[in-house]
């Protein structure tokens, strides 16, 4: 029996979109790692995602930028802070620089603007701990007969 063209280029078309899919999705898993890899190789020393440390946290650090209308520059504070602050272009280099009280941010020129990009999506993708579920303190319950901690104990299939 003879596959009508039709139902061809229609198998065609779902094997070529599967395989784009799967390029895209490996590109993303890779892009993700990078900024995790990234963000912990050159700003973990001093930033958190969710807490204000040595540096301000990090996430929705370019909705702050945007905000403040200078979105583009987030990558140009990132590479080098001090040439941006010394550059007078940007108002909230110099806030920042100012609420740390001086603190001067290293300079990071080796980074590449879409690793910046890939750090800065990788913070903004990170749940904040202070708005978790608590997994501890509350309440327990039980089923009656059953002790809590062997009910969700994997022991037995060890």
């Amino acid at each position: 029996m003879k596959i009508p063209n039709i139902q061809q280029l229609n198998r065609f078309k779902q094997l070529v979109s599967l395989v784009i899919t799967i390029v895209i999705s490996t590109f993303n898993i890779q892009f993700f790692a990078q900024g995790e890899a990234l963000f912990k190789a050159k700003c973990a020393v001093c930033h958190q995602p969710h807490k204000n440390g040595t540096g301000p946290k990090l996430f929705e650090a370019r909705k702050r930028w945007e905000a403040a209308g200078e979105g583009a520059l987030i990558i140009e504070w990132v590479k080098n802070n001090a040439k941006l602050r010394a550059s007078g272009k940007s108002a909230r280099a110099n806030e920042i620089f100012n609420e740390y009280k001086g603190s001067v941010m290293t300079a990071f020129t080796d980074l590449k603007d879409e690793e910046v990009v890939s750090i800065l999506d990788w913070v903004d993708a990170q749940p904040d701990p202070a708005t978790a579920a608590p997994t501890t303190g509350g309440a327990a319950t039980t089923t009656p007969g059953m002790d809590p901690e062997e009910e969700s104990s994997f022991s037995w299939i060890w």
